[in-house]
């Protein structure tokens, strides 16, 4: 709820955690939890259903669902979390997501198959106002050559299909959602952006816009992988075992279900207090972000950005930091033993203080716009991120089953 009414505070009106909740509902459809068990210490069923439903809807084109599969991790690793300070989170839609939760999966129960974007196209397939073109790629938004009340006004859309191109005009309004990096290239593109940039590549500024492109933030990933002694069930049964996965594909499908129809869904929200090693380790890092944004120069939304990140570290009210768990090794550069099973935990920047950049490197619209997430640049994000990837030694507790504890070997050092 923060961080949604945050957007609002810095400008964007009508984004804020109340004007967004109804569209939230709109377009989920939420399937009860019946079975709580694998995520010791969370609220029972009917009162986790009944937070829950006020926030998700129940007839949308996205659905909202739990996973009737768990590994053997699962309810020793929730315990780990608890052991560690950090509470089971029963309602995590409900604006405070701080917790460990079992969280609800896009899946569709009944058919045990993702629910994405398509799925709202497949129900909109007979509505006249809807076409869906494939293979088509946006080049450039069209704008009049006259401005109304002195701002440029977007007619069109260019769009290129197998080579061809074509125009389409708009007759009330252009949605522009392209991706966070397609984004700023179609502006770019089309006349809008850093004035400098465009004339490089022969672009004609139509509005000289130096913040598109700009302010890029994404969420810097540590994973680490532990292996797991025999006998403890992980998805890697479905690379090791034949039987176990002649079984799963049996079941998945028959009813749907099991661990083929199955994703992550131990997730966790904490502060940064809580990950770092001591409380003076924490203030010696604070003290180091302060250093390093009173030496930076700062764009005025820069600025307010990080009054609000630092007033929510203050408050404790956001979560910087994301630990989720997958009950399976293959996600790091370390391949993945024959016969051997593993969990892997990864350790995610949520609110980083280091902006990166989208520009375009071409003037053609084919060519990849030039990333740079300057991931880390920011002194404090490295104090945080890198002690996570130790994080079974900053904290003893981290594996508090004895039988889980039997069950792990330590990487190497």
């Amino acid at each position: 709820k923060t961080e949604y009414d945050s957007w609002s505070e810095i400008g964007n009106d009508g984004w804020s955690w109340d004007q967004l909740t109804p569209s939230f509902k709109a377009v989920s459809n939420y399937t009860s939890i019946t079975d709580n068990t694998t995520f010791p210490n969370a609220d029972t069923p009917a009162n986790a259903n009944s937070q829950q439903q006020n926030y998700l809807g129940t007839d949308g084109p996205i659905h909202a669902s739990y996973n009737s599969y768990a590994t053997d991790l699962q309810q020793p690793y929730v315990l780990t979390m608890n052991a560690m300070g950090i509470s089971t989170n029963s309602a995590p839609q409900s604006g405070n997501a701080t917790g460990i939760y079992n969280s609800p999966t896009a899946v569709d129960r009944a058919t045990g198959k993702r629910s994405y974007a398509a799925s709202f196209y497949t129900k909109n397939m007979n509505n006249t106002n809807f076409v869906l073109l494939t293979r088509a790629q946006a080049t450039k938004i069209e704008f009049s050559p006259d401005k109304k009340d002195g701002n440029v006004v977007a007619t069109g859309v260019t769009f290129s299909v197998d080579g061809s191109s074509y125009t389409v005009k708009a007759n009330k309004e252009i949605i522009l959602s392209a991706g966070v990096f397609q984004s700023p290239q179609l502006l770019e593109l089309s006349g809008i952006g850093n004035s400098t940039i465009l004339q490089q590549f022969g672009i004609n500024p139509l509005v000289d816009l130096p913040g598109v492109g700009e302010n890029m933030q994404d969420h810097a990933m540590s994973t680490q992988m532990w292996q797991v002694n025999p006998g403890v069930v992980t998805w890697d049964q479905l690379r090791i075992n034949r039987t176990f996965a002649l079984a799963a594909s049996q079941q998945y499908n028959t009813t749907h279900d099991g661990v083929l129809a199955s994703t992550i869904n131990a997730v966790t929200f904490t502060s940064f207090q809580k990950t770092a090693e001591n409380e003076t380790v924490y203030q010696n890092m604070l003290t180091t972000l302060d250093q390093w944004i009173n030496s930076t120069t700062l764009t005025s939304l820069q600025k307010k950005q990080y009054d609000i990140q630092k007033r929510w570290m203050n408050e404790g009210s956001v979560p910087g930091m994301e630990i989720v768990m997958i009950p399976s090794g293959g996600l790091t550069r370390t391949r993945p033993a024959n016969e051997t099973s593993y969990i892997t935990v990864a350790a995610v920047l949520q609110h980083p203080f280091s902006r990166g950049s989208v520009h375009i490197n071409s003037s053609d619209p084919l060519v990849l716009p030039a990333v740079d997430p300057k991931y880390l640049t920011s002194p404090f994000g490295k104090c945080f991120f890198f002690p996570l990837s130790q994080l079974h030694k900053m904290h003893p507790q981290f594996i508090p089953s004895t039988r889980f504890l039997d069950q792990i070997k330590y990487p190497d050092d």
